[in-house]
């Protein structure tokens, strides 16, 4: 069954399917097919094609720092597009921070609050 379903709504090799429990549906595990998205282009493509959310990295903390991550403007326009068309958007402040970049974190986490991100992914 769940490889039908993505089947049918999945873009590429790249998606990954989270289960979470939503209480409008009685305790019934819901699918969420969950996208990266490294840019402009790749947005596009995962919500044009099925994706519930996609998740992004901004300019710094995040694993994928050496990696073209969305500027602000980017950004902003990202979570505008996928919002008008139902999808969420998540953002990935997922490395390892000192107390002296613990500011600066804050700092991006409102930021991205600000803008409209639905969540912050982070690392434990």
């Amino acid at each position: 069954m769940l490889s039908v379903l993505l089947q049918e709504r999945a873009l590429c090799y790249n998606y990954r399917v989270l289960l979470w429990k939503n209480s409008d549906f009685k305790g019934k595990a819901m699918l969420e097919l969950l996208s990266p998205a490294g840019s402009p282009e790749a947005v596009i493509a995962a919500v044009q094609n099925g994706a519930d959310a996609v998740y992004m990295g901004l300019d710094g903390f995040n694993a994928r720092r050496g990696a073209k991550n969305f500027s602000v403007t980017e950004f902003a326009k990202a979570v505008r597009y996928c919002h008008i068309r139902g999808c969420k958007v998540y953002v990935t402040l997922n490395t390892l921070v000192s107390d002296k970049e613990m500011e600066e974190l804050v700092e991006l986490a409102r930021l991205a609050s600000d803008t409209g991100a639905d969540a912050i992914l982070v690392q434990d």
